[in-house]
């Protein structure tokens, strides 16, 4: 393991850049740096080749040349040319040997520029947890013997930050537009009411300001702990929040008789679970997202896929596969075109979606279906109904809530339910 020389205060005029950085910042990024460093000071040194060249830090050099600073603290490699491996490894030496002590130092020294309160308010910190930290200058060793709590804390001075999995955590930048974008961000006591969850939304918990994990966004959607999900963390959390309430759409499923099923739109898959908890025989879903294909096969490895553009899908793909008939149709057909802003239904490309699904249930001849959208499709509820009607079903509209109905959330949603005319 390389050795890494002691910091040094170097001249900003002194340090140079190399002009090939690809990772630039947002004018938000750069913003939030600068008040830090105007705030607490240099955190992370910047790291050079032993001519001053930056290998690590020259959004950081950059902001600070912007705040007039003279000097900025240095790590000084004496070899011509870091490569990332040599980069790598001094900053996973730097974490792994320095950085809870280097942390309780930082502590140590906002509290004596006089920002012990702004410490406590930013980490939500007692009197005791801050004086354990300082206690880590005096006896590194302390940090042994840590909670899991504090060390979560520790490792982040100044956000909270939330287990994605083992060992991996998410730093959460959202919390700072709660009063911006209100209908997007949202902060819960322990018992509170959920609104509705969609995927461009961001819960916090109120007690340690700590954004949901994905298994509590998943929760928020009542699905069980034991339910696997496979994607990227965007991907997930857009997999969770584009989801059928698993307990909702059990509660719709209840009201139709057990049958051999298809599922259309299926995502995540929170109605084709909810309607197998109902006792309905699922034996076909479909969607076109890779990552929910792998996240079906995770749960339900004995349902086939069918990972194709809804308008690719023919009645032999389906028939294919099932073999015999089907008696039901359900799904969520992407609601974005069914808003009362933008265009207008008729002119929305995004309604074809909606008319795949009368397409397929047409060609099942299924003896039932069931759509669920958002409320915004009330309305063109005439339109959809005349359609619907048109394929040959009766059809009855239904409003569910979720706090009507037994569940935490407050999502509110339409279901069509059909059954073909005899």
């Amino acid at each position: 393991m390389v050795e890494i020389p002691q910091q040094e205060l170097i001249s900003v005029s002194d340090l140079k850049v190399d002009q090939q950085n690809p990772n630039r910042m947002t004018d938000r990024q750069r913003k939030s740096l600068a008040e830090s460093i105007t705030r607490y000071g240099f955190i992370v040194p910047i790291i050079t080749n032993k001519d001053l060249l930056i290998a690590d830090g020259e959004q950081r050099w950059e902001v600070a040349k912007g705040l007039g600073m003279t000097q900025v603290p240095v790590i000084r490699l004496l070899v011509e040319d870091v490569d990332r491996r040599l980069l790598r490894q001094v900053l996973n030496k730097l974490r792994g040997e320095h950085e809870l002590l280097l942390d309780a130092q930082e502590f140590d020294r906002i509290i004596s520029m006089g920002h012990e309160d702004d410490l406590k308010q930013l980490l939500d910190l007692s009197d005791t947890s801050i004086k354990n930290y300082l206690l880590k200058i005096e006896n590194p060793n302390l940090a042994a013997i840590m909670t899991n709590h504090q060390l979560q804390l520790s490792l982040l001075p100044f956000r909270p930050i939330t287990p994605v999995g083992e060992n991996i955590y998410y730093v959460s930048e959202h919390l700072e537009a709660h009063e911006k974008r209100r209908d997007a961000v949202s902060i819960y006591g322990e018992d509170d009411p959920f609104q509705t969850l969609k995927s461009k939304s961001w819960f916090f918990w109120k007690k340690d300001k700590r954004e949901f994990s994905l298994r509590e966004y998943a929760r928020v959607q009542d699905f069980p702990d034991n339910f696997k999900f496979v994607g990227t963390y965007d991907s997930i959390k857009t997999q969770i929040g584009n989801a059928v309430d698993v307990k909702m759409a059990e509660y719709v499923a209840k009201t139709i008789s057990q049958t051999r099923a298809v599922s259309l739109f299926s995502g995540a898959g929170g109605m084709d679970l909810g309607f197998i908890n109902a006792g309905h025989d699922v034996v076909l879903s479909t969607d076109w997202d890779v990552y929910c294909a792998y996240t079906h096969r995770a749960n339900f490895p004995n349902i086939p896929f069918v990972l194709k553009d809804i308008k690719n899908v023919t009645q032999e793909d389906i028939i294919e596969v099932t073999k015999e008939d089907i008696q039901l149709v359900f799904g969520g057909p992407p609601c974005q075109g069914f808003s009362t802003s933008g265009l207008r239904f008729k002119d929305d490309p995004r309604n074809s979606l909606y008319r795949e699904f009368l397409r397929i249930v047409s060609l099942l001849k299924a003896k039932y279906f069931v759509m669920e959208n958002v409320m915004g499709i009330l309305s063109f509820k005439n339109q959809i109904k005349e359609d619907m009607i048109n394929e040959g079903y009766i059809v009855k509209t239904t409003i569910l809530k979720g706090e009507e109905i037994g569940i935490r959330q407050k999502r509110h949603r339409v279901f069509f339910i059909g059954k073909r005319c005899s």
